[in-house]
């Protein structure tokens, strides 16, 4: 009797180390996303945008607004993990905006905010950052993944 609850016990203890495991690995996956280009919202600008290429990007929402046919996000953009997770500590790389053919909850996509997305490039649009005139790079998406705004619950750091 004692060595099938020994064996129950070590099942037991081995099923949830695996699902700890499991827990610990932070990631998002788009779908149609799988050869992005691997140039930063900087270098579009600098080649003068390439309106044909897939990009997978992410960063801090700096503006939102709902308009009629959707809702477009500037970002401030920032490096990816290969989990397509934003890297907090690492510089930024320009920003963007992303067009979403629908309606995203400005409370929610708050500035300070972080997203991933996936998308199309569709050219460069005009902007301004303060009294400063930029050109920023369009990306039409339908995927947009909002992180957590607690950073701690989205660490994809190992911890025992």
């Amino acid at each position: 009797m004692l060595p099938r609850l020994a064996t129950w016990v070590y099942k037991g203890l081995l099923a949830r180390l695996l699902l700890v495991l499991i827990a610990g690995c932070v990631s998002v996956k788009f779908e149609g996303a799988e050869s992005p280009l691997e140039l930063t919202p900087e270098q579009v600008i600098a080649a003068g945008g390439d309106p044909s290429a897939k990009v997978v990007w992410g960063g801090r929402i700096v503006a939102i607004e709902n308009l009629p046919d959707g809702t477009e996000i500037e970002v401030l953009a920032v490096p990816l993990t290969g989990g397509n997770v934003p890297k907090l500590n690492h510089g930024t790389q320009g920003r963007f905006v992303a067009f979403y053919p629908g309606f995203l909850e400005p409370l929610d996509y708050a500035p300070g905010r972080f997203v991933s997305l996936a998308g199309q490039l569709d050219g460069l649009v005009d902007g301004w950052v303060g009294e400063q005139p930029m050109q920023f790079p369009m990306v039409q998406t339908s995927q947009v993944h909002l992180w957590p705004a607690d950073t701690s619950r989205w660490n994809t750091q190992w911890r025992f």
